[in-house]
């Protein structure tokens, strides 16, 4: 049957940091097609081609913390219809290992204090 059809991919967060998450793949439909990320505007979309070639798509953003909706909607112009989505991501732990940037900061400002410290007494 005609029309617009949304097939949802969840998938959670919780215990990563949503900022430094990222998905890229491919995706293809059977008609026009988009892919979006939490109800966002679509990052990639097909046309009314009848599922004859993969389109790119990437996420680098729009992520949030726990449960993310991956969407992809097709206008089926009549049956069938089909979909098909490769993906793969990445996120880093949340809390987890500083930036070296950071580190050497860090490093830095104890060193500082140490030299503070030590003056002091003598």
């Amino acid at each position: 049957m005609g029309g617009n059809y949304t097939y949802d991919l969840m998938f959670d967060l919780t215990g990563l940091n949503p900022s430094t998450a990222a998905i890229s793949g491919l995706f293809g439909t059977d008609n026009d097609g988009s892919i979006s990320l939490n109800g966002n505007a679509a990052v990639a979309t097909t046309g009314f081609a009848g599922f004859g070639a993969t389109t790119n798509f990437s996420f680098t953003s729009g992520f949030i913390a726990g449960i993310n909706k991956i969407h992809v909607v097709v206008d089926n112009g009549g049956d069938p219809t089909a979909i098909f989505v490769q993906l793969s991501g990445t996120a880093a732990a949340a809390g987890g290992v500083p930036e070296p940037t950071t580190v050497v900061l860090i490093g830095a400002g104890l060193a500082g204090l140490a030299l503070v410290r030590r003056r002091r007494r003598e």
